[in-house]
């Protein structure tokens, strides 16, 4: 980094206060030092913080996006996205996924083994110490959590006192000082290291504007409908002690010890109540197992299996029970102080795609009964509207684009039906007019994981569909996509040579050794829709921008004044809409943006 370079951190209240209390009582403290100088400035002055600012060429910290940045300026301001957009950022958090992304499985700073096979546990790779340890280089001086506790309110427990305690933290108290002082200096260390990894280049500077931008998102929120949630909270516990009633009653469940549902009797009494509605965990193949293959009973294998049946509302009453979150209790976990839940959303996966949590908006469902609980979600105001805009089969037409395969691209003509063409491609036309309804919800989970590389084995297992049939599947599109095949071999030679792919953007995506075959396909395949909805992102107005709500893979949710809601939809859908041809060859493909009608809930938004 040159030597008009600013590090920063800042000490603060809580952040879930960051969306209801201002910069100047929200920051309590601040270090900053320039790239060559040995002081760190300790201040408990924002101005002086900006002053320094402004004068830098590069603005250097750690996950400064997604929060020193708003508990500065303020989670509304449009001053730390234009600091980005003129390409004066490095948010080391967003380098280090680049350069330095997470393995499946380290040995962390503690010495112990840890997983990050999920974005949720890859965040413990991305953090500032942890990153320190990995790129072995100086880090924090303590846990800060512990210093929280000691003057949090001591009739409080476990996390509750923590949050109390950053707030009380006197400012002139040496360690809370020196804790600070090293977070500075880990920030600047981490920065060098990364930058040995991997330099600042028009990828990595794209990345920081996606980042800036996703934050605005986060910022803008999405209200929540606090009343009818709490209502329907109110609903489940009505059912469940219905249901509990009736399940001691029948069929004898135990209603002693901690967690009577895992005793054998419990285990006895779920298995004839699920039977009475007919549903045999025992009979059902695709009924998840334990590691010792005896049937699982846990919550969400509860909530799964009755979804959409006559013991739905039995599932949800057990899952409850076993400590599985409803949906409305969600909603509510996540609101703000505001009234809006302020989601957070990571791009940590190689692949860049988005993860969003607080809440974990895929798990509303789009389709059947639940999705009514998407209702919970409504626009900014009672004078606006909700209404979203997505991309029709995006994740297949990114597969079409790259492969080349015109024969494949068949499926996005007008009219086209893709999992008909490919129940059709797979067991042939007279087999699948025998019985078109079943074949073609057959062919609907497969056909996707089949685009980047699944085979039967791994098809079955993840879709519930017999091997038979997904080897007769995989079989026939196999013959009848020949170039894809193709296009998929080629990917994989060369993650083979070289460790990695690339996609067209220039995201370099490392792959596992010995994990090419399904890897690298699905790599490039997942991230080409990933990069096409940041290219929209980047390409929104900051009006737009401040509209967004809610992004759900290739969809955005807006909410927009009532009145202009033709204007804003018709916008909207124009920006959504693009075109991708491959640099390296492939084909030309479309990506049509359709819109929903304005709704007065998210629910009502869909289509």
């Amino acid at each position: 980094m040159p030597r008009g370079t600013i590090y920063f951190d800042i000490e603060s209240h809580s952040a879930t206060k960051l969306y209801t209390m201002d910069p100047e009582e929200f920051v309590r403290l601040i270090g900053y030092k320039w790239r060559k100088k040995d002081e760190v400035r300790i201040t408990t002055s924002i101005d002086e913080l900006i002053e320094q600012i402004d004068k830098a060429r590069w603005i250097v910290g750690h996950n400064i996006h997604a929060f020193d940045f708003k508990a500065v300026y303020g989670p509304w301001s449009d001053v730390w996205l234009d600091l980005t957009e003129q390409g004066r950022v490095l948010n080391t958090w967003t380098h280090a996924v680049l350069v330095n992304p997470a393995p499946y499985s380290y040995v962390n700073r503690k010495g112990k083994k840890a997983l990050a096979d999920s974005p949720d546990k890859m965040k413990a790779w991305f953090g500032l110490d942890e990153q320190a340890h990995q790129l072995g280089v100086p880090g924090k001086s303590m846990e800060l959590s512990v210093l929280a506790k000691e003057f949090g309110d001591p009739e409080l427990k476990g996390k509750a006192r923590e949050v109390d305690g950053y707030g009380k933290i006197p400012q002139d108290d040496p360690r809370y000082r020196e804790y600070l002082k090293h977070d500075v200096l880990a920030s600047e260390a981490v920065a060098d290291g990364l930058l040995e990894l991997g330099g600042i280049n028009d990828y990595a500077l794209r990345e920081q504007r996606i980042e800036a931008r996703k934050e605005v998102i986060a910022s803008n929120g999405v209200r929540v409908d606090q009343e009818a949630a709490q209502a329907r909270v109110d609903e489940l516990a009505a059912n469940r002690e219905v249901i509990m009633a009736g399940l001691v009653e029948k069929y004898d469940f135990p209603t002693e010890g901690k967690q009577p549902w895992r005793s054998n009797e419990g285990k006895a009494a779920i298995v004839e109540a699920l039977k009475d509605v007919g549903i045999d965990p025992y009979k059902k193949k695709d009924w998840p197992r334990t590691d010792t293959g005896n049937i699982s009973l846990g919550g969400k294998v509860l909530l799964d299996q009755t979804k959409g049946t006559e013991a739905e509302a039995f599932g949800e009453a057990l899952a409850e029970l076993m400590g599985q979150r409803s949906l409305a209790s969600l909603a509510l976990d996540s609101v703000h102080a505001d009234g809006f839940a302020h989601p957070d959303i990571t791009m940590l996966q190689r692949s860049g795609r988005w993860s969003t949590t607080k809440p974990g908006l895929t798990v509303w469902t789009a389709n059947g009964p639940g999705a009514v609980e998407k209702s919970y979600f409504i626009p900014d105001n009672y004078d606006e509207v909700m209404f979203g805009i997505d991309l029709s089969n995006a994740d297949a037409r990114v597969v079409a684009a790259y492969s080349g395969d015109k024969k494949y691209a068949e499926r996005f003509e007008p009219g086209a039906d893709g999992h008909m063409i490919n129940a059709l491609a797979a067991w042939g036309k007279a087999l699948v007019e025998s019985d078109p309804k079943r074949y073609r919800q057959l062919a609907k989970p497969l056909g996707h994981g089949w685009s980047y590389g699944g085979q039967a084995n791994t098809l079955s297992k993840q879709t519930g569909t017999p091997l038979k049939e997904a080897k007769v599947f995989c079989d026939g599109m196999n013959a009848e996509y020949k170039v894809l095949v193709q296009w998929q071999n080629r990917v994989r030679a060369y993650a083979h040579a070289h460790g990695y792919v690339l996609n067209d953007w220039g995201r370099k995506m490392w792959v596992e050794k010995g994990r090419e075959f399904t890897q690298a396909p699905a790599l490039i395949g997942q991230s080409g829709t990933r990069e096409i909805m940041c290219d929209i992102l980047l390409a929104m107005p900051l009006w737009l921008l401040k509209c967004v709500k809610m992004q759900v893979h290739d969809e955005f949710i807006f909410s927009v004044p009532r009145k202009h809601f033709d204007k804003y939809r018709d916008y909207a859908v124009k920006v959504m809409t693009r075109s991708f041809k491959p640099k390296s060859g492939g084909q030309l493909i479309e990506f049509p943006a359709s819109a929903g009608p304005a709704g007065k809930n998210w629910y009502e938004a869909g289509h």
